[in-house]
């Protein structure tokens, strides 16, 4: 079920939702030192009966039909476009950037999101089918902290036993193919309803586009891809924190037209109507980058 956190609005999980969590954390997903976050299922119960006897995926199903039910009549009249929400704050992505507590801020690396005992079991059975139950055990264990900088993270680093290591490659597919086999099974049941869905945990490097088979997946639903931040340029962070919103943007771009997938995009920060952060000349940019390229 989609939830936002309390700076996307502040909307809760269903009660009967929280309810279950109450007596089993692991139904969202954890972090390495056990803390939970309750903004969205982990994607390790998406198949497994645990509300009342049905499984997430079926919520989903039964809460787009009702939807379509109660508002037939406006679909595609005065509703012309809905989106979908795949993960926290309706983002396709894992809930690692726990701003609110202070675990973390920016331009923290942050830290895997896959520790509830329904995502290592996954993780397991995804080391045995590889023929390294071993790899299986655990999660990287040199990402040091939420607030880490990129350079200061050993398994983001060449060499040794970092993400190009064979252990590295193989989790990041893993934690990679979760979200997309997430979205993938959520769009099939909506493929024929909802047409638009919001868009971390890509497995994305210069060697590797981790947004070509999210793309893929979009495009054989019929469903569009929406990204948020369209102001930000790359002279507003360090060079160190290895920030390139406008080389992202340009990548996914390029993958949309390549998958021929509706590419929408957002201001980050907006105050009602009032633009908190842009001055004239990046409000112009934006307004550029949305008659040039999207």
């Amino acid at each position: 079920m989609h939830s936002s956190s309390n700076a996307c609005g502040g909307i809760s999980l269903p009660l009967w939702i929280l309810e279950v969590g109450d007596h089993n954390k692991d139904i969202y997903f954890g972090d390495q030192h056990g803390f939970s976050n309750e903004d969205y299922l982990t994607l390790g119960v998406d198949q497994l009966p645990l509300f009342s006897g049905r499984i997430p995926l079926q919520c989903y199903e039964d809460f787009m039909f009702n939807f379509l039910n109660k508002f037939e009549p406006l679909v595609g009249i005065v509703i012309e476009e809905i989106s979908i929400g795949l993960g926290p704050c309706g983002e396709l992505r894992y809930p690692a950037h726990p701003f609110g507590d202070g675990r973390w801020k920016f331009p923290g690396i942050s830290e895997f999101q896959c520790y509830d005992k329904y995502l290592m079991e996954d993780l397991k059975m995804a080391a045995l089918q590889e023929g390294k139950p071993h790899w299986g055990d655990r999660g990287p264990q040199n990402t040091c902290c939420y607030d880490s900088l990129p350079s200061e993270v050993p398994f983001f680093e060449e060499g040794g036993e970092g993400f190009q290591s064979d252990y590295g490659c193989f989790f990041l597919e893993w934690y990679s193919g979760s979200l997309i086999r997430h979205a993938d099974a959520i769009l099939a049941k909506a493929a024929n309803l909802l047409k638009k869905y919001q868009d971390t945990g890509y497995y994305n490097t210069a060697l590797r586009d981790g947004y070509d088979p999210v793309a893929s997946v979009l495009s054989r639903h019929g469903a569009g891809l929406h990204i948020l931040c369209l102001e930000m340029t790359d002279n507003e962070s360090p060079q160190a924190y290895l920030c390139s919103p406008e080389g992202l943007l340009q990548q996914i771009w390029s993958i949309s037209k390549k998958r021929t997938v509706d590419l929408i995009g957002t201001l980050g920060e907006m105050t009602g109507n009032v633009l908190t952060r842009l001055d004239y000349c990046k409000y112009m940019l934006t307004v550029t980058i949305h008659k040039l390229k999207l």
